[in-house]
């Protein structure tokens, strides 16, 4: 734990899990670690693989950089993964003792919110379940920009329970205009050390209007209410993402890493 506590806000998803659930009590997390004279100096979680020979879903890596090399072998040898997300230098390290090439490499940076500075925002609310259909089709559409494949093709009948599970659980929110969904936004990690945001997503026809920023406002707004901070993760070519997160109160915080080994021939 204190090595995750070093950096909080790069490192609020592990540290929630711990809090919930520790290091032993899920198939879905294994957890490995570097130790030095009895310190932990290095982690990485992979999530969602059932057996040593399947992909996992996700690999996140924190800590010395060395040692995170060593456990880039060891993950890598056990069916290695979908995606690597996280801080750039452990990321990296890990990536290199990969097997396999990746299809994308992101520069992304962490962004941190402590507080929201006055200005106007627009009504949000949780999403439902009469929402399914267009959140699933946005949110496919999200990933398809984003990384270059479609969730509906490559894992459908997984994407789509991936939104029913979080419109269940309050974890999407969204802004109407007209009657229509302008805005969505994924909660993550939400607790009271920090809460953490991804899934944005702002249809073509609503963007250039104004919508992001009033939405992630009241969004900020009201985590806020209930915990300490609220972090993200945005590309560094996305300029206007970034203005848009830096007028709500957002601060550039710690470089990230995403690496993609999904393929890029199955967006259409």
């Amino acid at each position: 734990m204190k090595l995750l506590l070093s950096d909080l806000p790069s490192n609020l998803f592990l540290v929630d899990l711990l809090f919930q659930r520790g290091i032993n009590s899920s198939s879905y997390e294994h957890w490995l670690g570097v130790f030095q004279e009895k310190k932990i100096v290095a982690i990485s979680v992979s999530f969602g693989s059932v057996s040593k020979s399947q992909k996992s879903r996700l690999i996140v890596a924190f800590g010395n950089p060395k040692a995170c090399t060593r456990l880039g072998q060891q993950e890598s040898s056990q069916g290695g993964t979908e995606m690597i997300i996280g801080d750039r230098t452990s990321s990296d390290a890990l990536y290199t003792q990969w097997r396999q090439s990746a299809q994308l490499v992101y520069d992304q940076r962490l962004y941190v919110c402590h507080a929201v500075p006055n200005q106007e925002t627009i009504p949000i609310r949780f999403a439902t379940t009469k929402d399914i259909d267009i959140i699933y089709q946005y949110s496919a559409q999200m990933v398809i920009e984003d990384l270059k494949y479609d969730p509906r093709i490559l894992h459908p009948q997984r994407f789509h329970t991936s939104i029913q599970s979080k419109i269940e659980r309050n974890k999407c929110i969204v802004a109407e205009h007209n009657g229509e969904i302008c805005y969505i936004i994924d909660i993550g990690t939400h607790f009271r050390l920090g809460c953490q945001l991804g899934g944005t997503f702002v249809p073509p026809k609503f963007r250039g209007k104004g919508f992001s920023t009033k939405a992630t406002a009241a969004v900020c707004t009201l985590m806020l209410s209930s915990c300490d901070c609220v972090t993200l993760h945005v590309h560094e070519q996305n300029i206007p993402a970034i203005r848009c997160y830096e007028r709500v109160g957002f601060l550039a915080s710690t470089p990230f890493r995403l690496i993609s080994f999904l393929g890029t021939n199955h967006a259409q």
